[in-house]
């Protein structure tokens, strides 16, 4: 009885410290080996490099480790010990090789060579030697993903084989997440990451999923992926809800529930955010955060590029497209021809509905849906077709939105309403980019047809695009997680540091759409003020298709036109 009452008083000392635990540390260490003398792996780098920018993202200090021998290995655990003493929560995370032999766990260092089962404690890392320095550190939160159940490499050197990883018994105030069940092996994927971690990158940045929901939510997701022949697996001791993300507020009310324990989210808060000045001489990859709404800035190099249509990609889009359509809708993205801009800061991601909420909340401003009392949506109540509705607009676009998703259905009007408002606000000079700003911004140097380069397959580790997963039809041939507009910044950014500058939402621009327009560009600093009354819009949506979501695509919309997957980005030229 008295063992009982220890261990209860115990469990709700650590449920207290984990509830005043809202604004402490949080340290990981993200290991990813691929380069194997035996059995390589495809994707296991891969899948540490975007584990650790995600993990950044969501404020941890995180040390990356890519393709290390057991030396290095070893060396980082210890690194990784000492800053774990100084925080609240701790993550460790393995894509590789690993092994269970007599009952215990390993994972597999590059640069080795095992002949017999005697060899692997003297060659591998056991897992428990990991979990032992977390649980010395007494955070009230360990998180320990093992995405490492691949095939064993040196099985055919083993009398008696076993395959993957032995369950283990989570400490007290630990998450100890499998890629597959005890004794079942992960595949490593056909995309860019492995199939679990595919997932999990996707749930982790939700957020709506508490630690627990994230993970089971991955499972699901695993399962579905691979016809339940890949069941991840998770071990745990009770604790209070984690929001790694942000527990997002539901759209139109207030949360009064204070159980559950939040840590920092994705997005800084929208008010009383301290002035910060500006660089007086920006170096390319500085950051700005605006007071007024918290929307951050980067600073993007000024340069020269070749905007538009390569020989190449008109050739893939008459196969792809035919030549009918290629005429009727790809004809003014040229001629290719030389630009050169001066640098300038963008916005990281698209302006969120949460900080044009605040802007409407402060005007009373009423947009043109608003006016008009209907937008243009596409969703199950108009049988999967473009229609304009009635009672659609910005808080209501046909799907589901928190405060993090990019604000939709504003037209180019809506977005220069709010620039002026921001403008008198912070004394800045926002604006929407102009079309060769947008295209050289978008390229983040490269000379690809999208920033990651030409293949569709990588999509969806970078953008919300029409995938498989959603259903559209034709759609690139990988799932984004999302059918509708996703978080700004859920996939991996462009090498300016941007995100969403492909897919999620279409992003107006300043300039007045001309077809012609490529012809009577200026060689530095373009800008179109003349020739139609349509404004440009470039980036594809959550619903584009691989022929048309590119850098150079061109859209055109009159000023007053909104719908679902429309909304906008903003610039400082200074």
């Amino acid at each position: 009885m008295i063992q009982k009452m220890i261990f209860f008083a115990v469990l709700l000392l650590f449920a207290a410290n984990i509830t005043m635990a809202t604004t402490g540390k949080r340290t990981a260490l993200v290991i990813g080996n691929s380069t194997y003398r035996s059995g390589p792996l495809k994707n296991s780098v891969n899948d540490a490099v975007a584990m650790a920018h995600v993990l950044k993202r969501l404020g941890f200090d995180v040390i990356l480790k890519t393709d290390v021998p057991k030396k290095v290995m070893l060396k980082s655990f210890r690194e990784f010990s000492k800053k774990l003493l100084r925080s609240e929560i701790g993550l460790f995370y393995f894509a590789g090789h690993g092994m269970q032999i007599n009952g215990i766990n390993y994972l597999i260092p590059v640069h080795t060579t095992i002949r017999e089962e005697s060899e692997v404690e003297f060659e591998a890392v056991a897992v428990g030697r990991l979990l032992a320095k977390m649980k010395r550190a007494g955070n009230p939160l360990n998180i320990v993903i093992l995405d490492a159940c691949r095939d064993n490499p040196f099985k055919q050197s083993f009398r008696n084989f076993q395959k993957g990883f032995v369950q283990m018994n989570a400490p007290l105030g630990t998450v100890i997440a499998y890629a597959t069940s005890p004794g079942s092996v992960a595949a490593d994927g056909d995309g860019r990451n492995g199939t679990y971690t595919e997932a999990l990158l996707k749930n982790f940045q939700n957020p709506n999923l508490d630690i627990q929901k994230m993970f089971n939510q991955t499972g699901l997701d695993v399962m579905k992926k691979t016809n339940k022949q890949q069941v991840p697996w998770v071990s745990t001791t009770p604790f209070p809800d984690y929001f790694l993300a942000g527990k997002a507020l539901p759209p139109s009310s207030e949360s009064s529930d204070k159980s559950h324990v939040k840590f920092k989210p994705v997005q800084k808060p929208l008010v009383n955010k301290p002035v910060t000045n500006k660089p007086a001489k920006p170096e390319p990859g500085d950051t700005w955060t605006d007071p007024v709404l918290g929307m951050e800035f980067v600073r993007v190099p000024g340069g020269c590029f070749k905007m538009g249509q390569t020989k190449a990609e008109k050739q893939y889009l008459i196969k792809e497209a035919g030549q009918d359509m290629y005429s009727r809708y790809c004809m003014d993205e040229l001629p290719l021809h030389k630009v050169c801009v001066d640098g300038f800061w963008m916005a990281k991601t698209e302006v969120t509905r949460g900080q044009f909420k605040q802007f409407v909340k402060e005007t009373g401003y009423r947009t043109d849906a608003d006016k008009k009392g209907k937008a243009w949506i596409k969703n199950k109540h108009t049988n999967w077709i473009w229609k304009e509705e009635i009672g659609y607009n910005w808080k209501k676009p046909g799907f589901s939105q928190t405060d993090i998703h990019p604000v939709v259905c504003v037209s180019w009007n809506d977005a220069k309403v709010f620039i002026n408002w921001l403008n008198q606000k912070s004394e800045q000079k926002f604006s929407l980019p102009t079309e060769a700003q947008w295209e050289y911004a978008a390229r983040g140097g490269t000379k690809f047809m999208r920033f990651w380069g030409d293949s569709d397959s990588q999509a969806c580790n970078y953008a919300n695009v029409a995938d498989k997963g959603s259903g559209w039809d034709p759609s690139f041939a990988c799932s984004d997680g999302y059918q509708f507009t996703a978080p700004v910044g859920t996939y991996l950014p462009n090498p300016f540091g941007l995100f969403d500058m492909l897919g999620n939402a279409w992003e107006w621009c300043e300039d007045v759409y001309d077809k012609n327009a490529y012809s009577k560009h200026d060689h530095n600093n373009p800008f179109i003020t003349s020739g139609s009354a349509f404004r440009v819009d470039r980036g594809g949506s959550w619903d584009y298709l691989p022929k048309f979501l590119r850098a150079a695509y061109r859209r055109r919309d009159l000023t007053d036109y909104r719908d679902s997957f429309l909304g906008f980005r903003l610039t400082i030229n200074n």
